[in-house]
């Protein structure tokens, strides 16, 4: 196994380092602020050394600096700009890949929770830990360790239950709730949600940037289209 050179340094000046002009990944700084308020910081930004543009914890150093911090924990990794890019690449892939075993998460939460009598300090909140408690009792989270490319806690994520051409009965009671994620094929998702909260339309995008958008504005007016007369 390849070791790559690397020296810690436990109080790096902020402006010491810069976010990485290349970085793909947008995190939720606002999430990891909330971490920091509860928890206090812990890990470390990794830099190449030669260049000072951070690899990994680029919104982790946003935080940071949003919460008054002047300096933060570096690990700085002595690597060529190729191998840099590929770091900053596969540490976002890894969490990507990632899935959740949601039965040991829920008994985690449900612990520090009877513990703290609050979910403070986790990221997640009631309604999004109800929501999996149902999600788990429903069996739309029954197979977690098996369901490649799982989606973040409070979003169920269910496959259909015939051919792609083929439209399913209709239900007499919904399956869908606010905030669900359906995957239609290995390419498409639709969400049950409104598209104006833009923290929906985050979690369905995932981080990608969408090509196009199709919309039909104006709303709430009654109106209809007529045929022009020549």
């Amino acid at each position: 196994m390849k070791v790559i050179n690397k020296r810690y340094d436990p109080a790096v000046p902020i402006s010491a380092i810069r976010l990485h002009p290349k970085n793909a990944r947008a995190g939720d700084v606002g999430a990891i602020c909330q971490s920091i308020e509860h928890n206090g910081w812990f890990g470390a930004c990794l830099v190449q050394q030669s260049t000072g543009f951070i690899l990994a914890g680029n919104p982790r150093h946003q935080a940071a600096a949003h919460s008054g911090a002047e300096t933060v924990p570096v690990i700085y990794l002595d690597c060529d700009d190729e191998t840099a890019v590929r770091i900053l690449i596969a540490d976002n892939r890894s969490n990507d890949l990632s899935s959740w075993d949601f039965n040991a998460l829920a008994e985690l939460l449900d612990s520090i929770r009877s513990d703290q009598g609050s979910l403070d300090g986790t990221l997640y909140d009631e309604e999004e830990y109800g929501r999996l408690l149902s999600d788990l009792t429903n069996g739309y989270l029954s197979d977690p360790l098996g369901n490649e490319g799982a989606e973040p806690i409070g979003t169920a994520v269910k496959t259909g239950n015939c051919e792609d051409d083929e439209a399913p009965e209709r239900e007499e009671t919904p399956v869908s709730r606010s905030g669900d994620i359906w995957l239609c094929g290995p390419d498409h998702r639709v969400m049950c949600s409104d598209s104006t909260r833009q923290e929906d339309v985050e979690k369905l995008m995932d981080g990608a940037k969408a090509h196009l958008t199709v919309c039909d504005p104006p709303y709430n007016i009654s109106y209809s289209a007529r045929p022009k007369k020549h």
